[in-house]
């Protein structure tokens, strides 16, 4: 049985790290249906390790390894049920995204637009990065070494202003696309 003390704890962690992790999940599966299920599972499953499985401070970086594998396991599995419709000759579309519809705003769908030319890699990186997350904590989500991180997040961050800003040069000040009719 826990103590008040880890109730305590569990529930400050929650307090803290819901809205960054949700964000991170939805950026990775971009569904918010899928995010809620991801989250909540993923906070399920650190309670049920028990404190004896990380230290107080590992834990954010632990939840969001947690969180990352299950969008894995998730994406995984929806890419074979996909698969599996297409050749039955059904086609399941994928519902439209709250992100989807919020990138009506020409701002954030540049931003996605550059975002979208950055290697995986790169993109998890800078994302946990936003997420607030140290180097060292992303190198123990991500599980790669410590010292590739800088680097890493520095091309990340000179490549996405590089396609972000051709991609505002090719947008007109009304918002249209230069190569659009």
């Amino acid at each position: 049985m826990r103590s008040d003390a880890d109730i305590t704890k569990f529930e400050a962690l929650f307090r803290e790290q819901y809205a960054p992790l949700s964000r991170y999940v939805l950026g990775l599966s971009g569904s918010m249906e899928d995010t809620v299920e991801i989250v909540q599972e993923s906070f399920l499953r650190l309670w049920s390790m028990g404190a004896a499985h990380a230290a107080e401070h590992d834990r954010p970086a632990l939840l969001f390894r947690l969180a990352r594998n299950l969008v894995i396991d998730m994406l995984r599995r929806r890419n074979v049920r996909e698969r599996h419709d297409e050749r039955a000759g059904k086609v399941i579309p994928m519902p439209q995204t709250p992100e989807q519809v919020a990138l009506g705003r020409e701002n954030r769908r540049l931003a996605r637009a550059a975002l979208l030319q950055l290697e995986p890699k790169q993109r998890e990186i800078l994302r946990l990065r936003l997420a607030g997350f140290s180097y060292a904590e992303i190198s123990r989500i991500l599980e790669l070494n410590r010292e590739s991180i800088g680097p890493t997040l520095t091309r990340a961050l000179r490549r996405f202003r590089e396609v972000h800003e051709q991609l505002t040069n090719k947008v007109d000040p009304g918002g249209r696309n230069e190569n659009a009719g």
